[in-house]
């Protein structure tokens, strides 16, 4: 019996399989860093959005210049696997206040509330922050004699796609701390006859952001 060739059989199949296992362990790893850096990147823009600006509507240009520039910049570290290399894809960002459940957007009405504090209600326990999708194309894939990580092998990632997000609240805006002292100011005139002889009065900006 002529057994010639059978060791190379077995050396092609084993070489596939380690080599399959070791870009398994690769890239399985190197997603779990990337989880990292985008965890990072969204903290980073909701620290942004957070800190208190003239109006809310600078407050979210804010969080989302700095997405941008950690993200899209020439100086950003993460561009060229994002951008060039397309093994993972990080979702334009939803950046605002979140409903209760930190997931979807608050409605009145069906109308969105993106950016407002609701002084109407007495349930404050809303999320303000920023989310993105993370889509690991890279898990995405197969190896021969073993099989694919999707059975669709559509090789989307879509299967391995989640939510990272980071919550920190948002400071009062200048435009809002003034607007509530004026109003708050009118309510105290109208409690009593004697203080609606004085006149109205122009808020003067202090050294933080005007509360």
């Amino acid at each position: 019996m002529n057994n010639k060739g059978v060791i190379t059989i077995d050396f092609l199949f084993a070489f596939t399989f380690i080599f399959g296992l070791v870009y398994l362990l690769f890239v399985v790893c190197f997603t779990f860093f990337m989880v990292e850096v985008t965890q990072y990147i969204t903290f980073s823009s909701a620290r942004s959005y957070l800190a208190a600006h003239n109006t809310n509507q600078k407050q979210l240009e804010m969080g989302n210049q700095k997405f941008l520039q950690l993200t899209q910049s020439e100086l950003s570290p993460v561009k060229g696997i994002l951008g060039n290399l397309k093994w993972y894809q990080i979702s334009s960002p939803l950046i605002g206040k979140f409903g209760d459940d930190g997931f979807n957007y608050p409605q009145v009405e069906g109308q969105v509330l993106l950016d407002e504090y609701d002084v109407t209600t007495s349930d404050q326990n809303t999320f303000w922050g920023m989310r993105v999708e993370f889509i690991p194309k890279v898990l995405d894939f197969s190896v021969p004699f073993v099989g694919s990580t999707n059975e669709k092998g559509e090789g989307t990632g879509e299967i391995f796609k989640s939510n990272i997000q980071s919550f920190l609240g948002r400071e009062v805006s200048s435009e809002e701390c003034l607007n509530m002292q004026t109003n708050r100011w009118n309510l105290i005139k109208s409690k009593s006859s004697k203080y609606s002889q004085y006149p109205n009065m122009a808020m003067p900006k202090v050294a933080d952001n005007g509360c």
